[in-house]
């Protein structure tokens, strides 16, 4: 993931996709319908996809919406490397924020 920032200073995430790196076909379509759901969905509570592109070697870059606090995973890892667990407080949060994005995939 790199950060990025435009003319007018808004923040961007970019994520590059090595395609030599996938695995199986399978892998690639996964990505291809992923890219094509995430253009799609509007909801505050799921990162939406801007925009792609390829490069000349083969990678795709990802340009989607910068989330100030980082990811879900990058979040979970660093609490277990810390403290071990999420405390429950903490859990109720995310499952919230987890079952209100479902819900709006769904109605989607």
């Amino acid at each position: 993931m790199f950060y990025a920032i435009d003319k007018s200073s808004k923040a961007y995430a970019v994520k590059e996709i090595d395609y030599s790196k996938l695995k199986t076909h399978l892998a690639i379509i996964k990505l291809e319908k992923e890219k094509f759901y995430q253009t799609q969905i509007r909801s505050k509570h799921i990162v939406r996809l801007l925009g792609f592109r390829k490069d000349e070697n083969g990678s795709e870059f990802l340009l989607l919406e910068y989330c100030n606090g980082g990811d879900l995973r990058s979040l979970l890892n660093a609490k277990r490397e810390s403290q071990g667990f999420l405390k429950q407080a903490e859990a109720q949060v995310f499952a919230k924020k987890i079952i209100v994005a479902e819900t709006d995939l769904v109605s989607q």
